[in-house]
């Protein structure tokens, strides 16, 4: 027979689960109390270790019990099983730095590792170019971090094809940074070509970094920074959009 693999003791169907601690054997755990529980609830990391948590410390207690005492050997070995457990949890909580939203058709997620509650989602701003073609700015702002997307009225972007970097640059001497600091490049931003710009601008004594990107054939996304390339590197590597219809 196929070798299980630990993780596979977690997967139940959704709806309500029967949960009886069965991760726990690895520690030799012969239990079969359960639980009816939230399918939703028994697939967190948490609430894994919370239950093998609970198993250990019941074992031990029987154990001891049968014992009719307590047994050193036994008891140190349930403290350091239950230090690695609380350890566990502890980490996968403290290590989450991911913040997603929806803002309009645009599912976001993003890393700047860091935990950010500063969240602010503007209300979509429909506009016109002078050709007459509509579309719909959506505006966010995520610790320091400047997000719009912009959705057309229509398709037309040809995905496959390279971003170019004449709208970072053009935007960078706008803002007035000075032109013997400008630096653009492209690169893959959201797993599509994409651009990059930065520029210092000597009024605001500051780097202003920017990026461009395809999101579909219809929108682009498009990312600033104030003065921080450590933060602008993470949103360049950890953000994805996905545009539902």
């Amino acid at each position: 027979m196929p070798k299980q693999q630990p993780e596979a003791a977690f997967h139940k169907p959704l709806g309500m689960v029967a949960h009886p601690y069965s991760a726990c054997r690895v520690f030799g755990d012969n239990h079969e109390n359960t639980k009816k529980i939230p399918a939703e609830m028994a697939q967190t990391l948490p609430y894994k270790m919370a239950s093998c948590a609970a198993s250990i410390v019941l074992r031990c207690r029987t154990q001891i019990n049968s014992l009719g005492g307590f047994n050193l050997r036994f008891g140190i070995k349930c403290f350091i099983v239950l230090v690695m457990v609380a350890t566990t949890s502890f980490c996968a909580s403290a290590s989450d730095t991911t913040t997603k939203f929806q803002t309009g058709p645009f599912i976001v997620s993003i890393d700047l590792g860091e935990s950010c509650s500063d969240l602010n989602i503007s209300e979509p701003v429909q506009k016109e170019r002078l050709t007459g073609d509509s579309y719909t700015n959506y505006d966010v702002k995520l610790c320091g971090v400047s997000l719009f997307f912009v959705q057309n009225a229509e398709s037309g972007l040809d995905v496959s094809s390279p971003f170019g970097t004449a709208i970072a640059n053009d935007l960078l001497i706008q803002t007035g940074a000075d032109k013997d600091t400008i630096k653009v490049f492209e690169r893959q931003i959201n797993s599509l070509p994409g651009a990059v710009g930065s520029g210092y601008i000597p009024k605001l004594e500051g780097t202003f970094y920017v990026a461009d990107f395809y999101i579909s054939s219809r929108s682009t996304g498009h990312i600033y920074v104030w003065d921080n390339e450590t933060k602008m590197i993470s949103a360049l590597k950890t953000i994805h959009v996905t545009e539902v219809a």
